[in-house]
């Protein structure tokens, strides 16, 4: 007879994301610390998207207080909650959500308190922002190139939605095809053959000229493994 086994309950929890984006996707969103600035409804919602499926830490920089306006569009906020900190208010509320979750102490700061010292967003992986102002959105998005640290920038007006995402480049490659389909492109070459690659040049001239130039091959390398 067959003996049982028993799933991990970590795998029972998230069954559904794991068949999306496997166990080291999910790995990667478990060991992810999320900075969100701006505890707003925009800002909440889309850290709670996060949340659900399996987020492992995350902290929310606010310097505002709890108004009756967030009262009407945050669902993270109570009307026990007017005039204290949104920071902490959304912080409480959206860790309810998934225990498993780590949430960092609230900071009540602004983006501006912050962006003078480079070294507070060493330990994120990502940043998402809301309702920043332009001047202090440019700086962050500098300093996050910088540091190499997605940027995920999110605002709503009305019924338009704006959202911009700013990374480094990034490859990304099908873990579930339906056919096996071996794909020979190299998202990180070896120095080798960057350097290689690099001195071929084809000619601007010809690039620039309005006469049509036919090129019958380029000069690349074949690896054999």
């Amino acid at each position: 007879m067959t003996e049982a086994v028993n799933p991990n309950p970590q795998d029972q929890k998230y069954d559904r994301q794991l068949r999306l984006w496997g166990s080291h996707g999910q790995k990667l969103l478990a060991e992810a610390n999320v900075l969100l600035i701006g505890g707003s409804a925009v800002g909440t919602e889309t850290l709670k998207n996060l949340i659900l499926p399996g987020l492992g830490q995350f902290s929310i920089l606010d310097s505002e207080i709890v108004t009756n306006a967030d009262l009407g569009r945050n669902f993270f906020v109570e009307l026990d909650d007017v005039g204290k900190s949104r920071a902490e208010t959304t912080a409480k509320n959206l860790h309810e959500l998934n225990p498993d979750c780590k949430k960092s102490t609230p900071i009540k700061k602004s983006l501006e308190d912050v962006l003078n010292s480079p070294e507070f967003f060493d330990s994120f992986s990502v940043v998402i922002v809301t309702g920043a102002k332009e001047d202090s959105l440019i700086k962050l998005s500098d300093l996050c190139y910088d540091k190499d640290i997605p940027l995920v920038v999110v605002d709503i007006f009305g019924f338009f939605g704006y959202l911009r995402l700013q990374t480094k480049e990034h490859t990304v490659v099908e873990s579930h095809p339906e056919f096996f389909v071996p794909d020979l492109r190299l998202n990180a070459p070896f120095q080798a053959l960057i350097d290689y690659a690099n001195k071929i040049h084809l000619d601007k001239e010809h690039m620039t000229s309005k006469e049509p130039v036919s090129y019958t091959h380029l000069t690349l390398p074949t690896i054999y493994s």
